[in-house]
């Protein structure tokens, strides 16, 4: 019975290795996603980004971006059946940011980040 309680405790350490592996900042609040498209228009920077297995689209005002970055973000505007002009083109949804901030400087701050404080 000693050996099965010590197994089901490594199980559950090992899992909780993995969770937090997989994103050490979820009991931040913060949504990570990871660039797959960059559109670039006057005033924004439209993301195609992955979070999780979903593809979503994100815009934030004008700022490089390149596909494969990790970035986080929190809150957001949705507005469904998006119409750019600029790109002539409709969206199905586009999510609004104020800003979003990398990995890096997330990583850097030791996971404390204020996601409305400039880059």
């Amino acid at each position: 019975m000693k050996t099965l309680k010590t197994v089901f405790a490594l199980v559950l350490f090992l899992f909780g290795l993995n969770a937090m592996a997989q994103d050490p900042h979820a009991d931040s609040g913060l949504k990570k996603c990871i660039v797959q498209e960059v559109l670039q228009v006057s005033s924004y920077t439209y993301l195609n980004v992955l979070e999780g297995e979903e593809k979503t689209w994100i815009a934030v005002p004008t700022m490089e971006a390149s596909i494969g970055e990790v970035y986080y973000y929190k809150g957001g505007v949705e507005m469904p059946d998006f119409k750019s002009t600029e790109l002539n083109r409709t969206f199905d949804s586009v999510l609004f940011l104020g800003s979003i901030t990398s990995a890096e400087a997330i990583d850097s701050n030791s996971g404390m980040v204020d996601p409305d404080a400039p880059k």
